[in-house]
């Protein structure tokens, strides 16, 4: 399974932005995901870099690329919890086990980025299309009303399969933004 899926959110997911507010916790049959609270434990920064490595971080941009010896996990998940990010852990089997990670990034009041990643010893075990499912289940639960719009690297082809299985469809070349990003769409609420 590719390691990563970028998303933008037409509306305030994740925030406290008109009468949508979703808190980030969800669960599914086999994944639990849970919002971060910083500053992160050392325990944790522990658990996170023990599924990071060049494979898992290939697709997401250059500034995420895990480099194990040259990148510091601590430094890595400042990183990748800066700004107004919003970052959960994704468990596996009962909370037990980090298996990956889902982040939100508002771009502006109405956009926000989401990406995720597993490790490896989770890729092609459907996941990634179970934590999608439970994402549109809590968006319809939250009577979420927008659009879902999915960036994916070219040559991740998992990534786009699972946003097929999920309802997305392609959009337009005009729309799609950067040359080496495909553009997938799926709307929510009023506007399907």
């Amino acid at each position: 399974m590719a390691p990563l899926l970028l998303v933008r959110l037409v509306s305030a997911l994740l925030m406290n932005i008109g009468a949508t507010r979703m808190e980030g916790r969800f669960t599914t049959d086999r994944l639990a995901v849970q919002p971060w609270t910083l500053p992160l434990p050392s325990s944790e920064v522990t658990e996170i870099s023990s599924i990071l490595d060049e494979d898992v971080t290939a697709f997401l941009p250059e500034s995420l690329q895990y480099k194990r010896g040259e990148t510091d996990a601590k430094e890595w998940t400042d990183t990748f919890s800066s700004g107004s990010s919003k970052v959960s852990s994704v468990r596996y089997d009962d909370d037990s086990e980090l298996a990956g990670l889902l982040l939100l990034r508002p771009e502006s009041d109405s956009v926000v980025h989401l990406g995720y990643i597993f490790g490896k010893e989770y890729w092609g075990k459907g996941l990634a299309t179970e934590l999608l499912r439970g994402l549109v289940k809590q968006l319809d639960t939250d009577e979420f009303s927008g659009e879902v719009h999915a960036g994916v690297v070219k040559g991740n082809p998992a990534s786009v399969a699972v946003l097929k299985k999920v309802d997305f469809e392609a959009m337009k070349e005009s729309d799609s933004g950067a040359d080496d990003v495909d553009w997938f769409i799926r709307h929510f609420g009023r506007d399907k």
